[in-house]
């Protein structure tokens, strides 16, 4: 009984926790077919129709396909970023949906990375994007040095290769690169710690208050006894 009794508490406890989380950012994409991204979101692209809002080809969800040689998150092949403010947050996590353009291989990358005050980027995750194509989840923590902040910035993008000779010869960009959607980004309220306030009821007299106290009233006593001999 006492185990379960525990087992109760600590998924009430986890369940009050998670009530705490605050939306800061998230988009589904459900907007009309663009060349562009949209939704307040900066890009880095090679071809102004690879990144990309289409319902034909991506199904209402952020498109990256492009290619330029080797990447990193500060000169990726594509990328889409936006920004957001953590202050007063902390306990900071996204989530989102990802999947593998057809012609990915297993050395094609989708990689998460964030930064703040246009610094260098930190890399938080990264996935294979070889397979059958098929949707997956992710939730990724950012970490205690992502709280409370002016701004940051959270940057999707690839590192891809061409795949096949004539992707090389005519420079054009082959179809590998990643799909995203339902993006979602939250922050538990840092909690806010105040001292109780001291009243003058509470206030504890020091020992020399006392002191001098003790001889105002002997010395009244004292004028008292001599007036009644007098």
């Amino acid at each position: 009984m006492k185990k379960n009794a525990i087992a109760l508490g600590l998924a009430a406890l986890a369940l009050s926790g998670s009530a705490l989380a605050a939306p800061i950012f998230s988009d589904d994409f459900n907007r009309s077919n663009a060349n562009n991204v949209g939704g307040g979101w900066s890009e880095i692209e090679r071809s102004g129709n690879n990144n990309r809002n289409d319902v034909a080809i991506s199904g209402n969800a952020l498109q990256l396909r492009d290619n330029q040689g080797a990447a990193s998150a500060a000169s990726p092949d594509a990328a889409a970023t936006f920004s957001v403010s953590t202050l007063g947050l902390e306990n900071l996590f996204l989530s989102f949906d990802w999947a593998p353009l057809t012609d990915s291989e297993s050395d094609d990358f989708l990689n998460v990375s964030w930064r703040t005050g246009g610094g260098d980027w930190t890399d938080l995750w990264s996935v294979g994007l070889g397979g059958n194509g098929g949707w997956s989840s992710a939730n990724v923590e950012l970490g205690a040095s992502a709280a409370n902040l002016e701004i940051i910035d959270i940057r999707f993008w690839t590192d891809v290769s061409y795949s096949g000779f004539l992707g090389i010869l005519f420079d054009s960009p082959a179809n590998e690169g990643a799909r995203i959607d339902w993006i979602s980004l939250t922050g538990n309220p840092i909690p806010v710690v105040e001292s109780p306030p001291v009243s003058d009821s509470q206030a504890v007299p020091e020992p020399t208050t006392l002191a001098l106290l003790g001889l105002g009233l002997a010395g009244l006593g004292t004028l008292r006894r001599k007036q009644r001999a007098a």
